[in-house]
C-alpha cells in the first residue's frame, strides 16, 4: 500500500462521526493509542526527534521531550505512525530532524522509508482537498503559513512544503542555515521562472523583513527577472539555527494584460 493510500484510509476512520469543525487538527497521539501503541516523551539523544519500537507485547512511539512546538511534535508522531503502518518489518526505527524534513512528492526509491513516512504524515495531517480550500484566494506568506500550521497542528516547515506542493501560485521554499542554502523546493509553476538553487551556495543579500516585494534579480537571472515580479516572506527559526524563506512569483506579462484591459477614460456609464 502506498503512503498516501494508507493515510487516506486512517483519515477516513478519524473523520467518521466527527462534524466538519471537529476534524482538524488530526490528533496523532489519539490515533496511535487507538491502535494500542504506547506514546510518551523522553529525554532521548538530541540527534533524534522520535522513534518506533516494536517488541513482543509492546509497540511504542517515543518522541523527544525537547521538541518545543506542538505542531512539530504532532508531525513527529504522524511520521512514526507512517512507519507503523508501512514498515512493520522494522522492529526499531530512530528518526532525526533530517529524516523528518526529507520531503519528496515522489520518493525516488521504495527503500527510502523516511520519505514514505513523511508522505504519510503530510497526507494524514494536511489532506489535499482541505488544504487547497484553506489556501485558495490567499497570497502565500509566512503569516498564512503560521495560521495553517495552527489549524493542522504541523510544523512550519512541513506546512510550507505542503503549500509549495499544492498551491496554484508559483512558489518556492528555501531553508537557510549558516547563511547558505540548506534545502529548497519549487513547484512546477515556479519552474517556469527558471528559479534554481544549489545546496550549499551562499544566499543572496536579502531583507529580513517578513513580507515584501523584492528585486527579481535577487533570485533570477537578469533575462528571466525582466518577466517576473517576486515577493518573499521570511521566518527565523533560531532554535534550529535556520531561516525559512517563502518566495512567490507573478508574470509581468499577466500584470500588463490586466492594465491593457483598463480604459484610459470612461465616456459613458452603464445603467446599473
Amino acid at each position: 500500500m502506498t503512503p498516501t493510500r494508507a493515510a487516506i484510509e486512517i483519515l477516513r476512520a478519524w473523520f467518521y462521526d466527527k462534524p466538519e469543525d471537529k476534524r482538524f487538527p488530526v490528533d496523532c497521539r489519539a490515533i496511535a493509542e487507538g491502535f494500542g501503541i504506547t506514546v510518551h516523551g523522553d529525554d532521548i539523544d538530541a540527534e533524534f526527534e522520535g522513534g518506533l519500537f516494536i517488541e513482543p507485547g509492546l509497540t511504542a512511539i517515543i518522541y523527544n521531550n525537547n521538541i518545543r512546538e506542538e505542531g512539530r511534535k504532532n508531525f513527529t508522531l504522524g511520521h512514526e505512525l507512517g512507519h507503523f503502518f508501512l514498515h512493520k518489518d522494522r522492529k526499531e526505527l530512530r528518526c532525526s530532524l533530517a529524516d523528518l524534513t526529507n520531503f519528496s512528492a515522489n520518493p525516488t526509491h521504495a527503500a527510502n522509508i523516511e520519505q514514505e513516512a513523511n508522505r504519510f504524515a503530510v497526507t494524514l495531517l494536511m489532506p489535499p482537498d482541505d488544504f487547497r480550500r484553506s489556501i485558495k484566494g490567499t497570497a502565500a506568506s509566512v503569516a498564512h503559513l503560521s495560521q495553517l500550521a495552527d489549524r493542522y497542528q504541523t510544523s512550519l516547515t512541513a506546512t510550507a512544503y505542503r503549500m509549495v506542493e499544492l498551491s496554484h501560485q508559483a512558489l518556492a521554499l528555501v531553508i537557510v542555515k549558516d547563511g547558505r542554502i540548506h534545502r529548497w523546493r519549487r513547484n512546477d509553476r515556479m519552474a517556469q521562472t527558471g528559479f534554481w538553487l544549489n545546496k550549499g551556495d551562499p544566499i543572496p543579500d536579502i531583507s529580513s523583513s517578513h513580507d515584501n516585494q523584492i528585486d527579481a534579480k535577487t533570485w533570477l537571472d537578469e533575462q528571466r527577472a525582466a518577466s517576473w515580479s517576486l515577493s518573499q516572506s521570511t521566518a527565523d527559526m533560531p532554535y534550529y539555527g535556520q531561516r525559512l524563506i517563502l518566495i512567490s512569483a507573478e508574470s509581468r506579462e499577466y500584470e500588463q494584460d490586466i492594465l491593457d484591459d483598463v480604459p484610459d477614460s470612461v465616456d459613458r456609464f452603464p445603467e446599473w
